[in-house]
């Protein structure tokens, strides 16, 4: 069953599917965001195997790896970043923005900032 989230008033759906189901999946990528259909789609944890210590923060993080692309898209800076190199379309920002959202989260909630 497909979930949906919202990102900036825009209903994208999350989608769960093997990489034989899903060309893009594969060796390569195990998510992707397309902006064009407003999906999230993520390769089926049961396909994708892995070896670290806890997939599940693993799968968690590329989850929110993709919305982060989701809200870049959405808000204009990834189209009008004059390039395919800039920030809002560089992996490792991204990353850094999926990796410390949480804890800028937590802190902004023990500050009462919310």
């Amino acid at each position: 069953m497909a979930k949906t989230v919202t990102i900036m008033g825009t209903k994208y759906r999350i989608e769960y599917k093997t990489a034989a189901q899903d060309s893009i999946l594969g060796t390569d990528a195990d998510a992707y965001c397309d902006w064009t259909e407003r999906r999230i789609v993520l390769r089926d944890p049961k396909d994708a195997g892995g070896n670290l210590g806890n997939m599940d923060v693993y799968w968690k993080n590329t989850l929110r790896h993709e919305i982060v692309h989701a809200f870049l898209y959405e808000c204009g800076l990834a189209e009008n970043a004059n390039g395919t190199d800039a920030w809002p379309k560089n992996e490792e920002m991204v990353d850094w923005i999926a990796f410390i959202g949480p804890k800028i989260y937590a802190a902004w909630a023990e500050a009462d900032a919310l």
